[in-house]
């Protein structure tokens, strides 16, 4: 995701990223954060 921003948007904006998995049946988690 860090790396993709780069393609469609201005390298000012700082990104990033945490995607968490836990083991249970049903459940993910994603997290972002983007400073302009």
């Amino acid at each position: 995701m860090v790396n993709e921003k780069k393609k469609i948007l201005d390298n000012k904006i700082e990104l990033t990223a945490t995607c968490v998995r836990i083991p249970v049946m049903v459940s993910h988690s994603e997290s972002l954060n983007i400073k302009f």
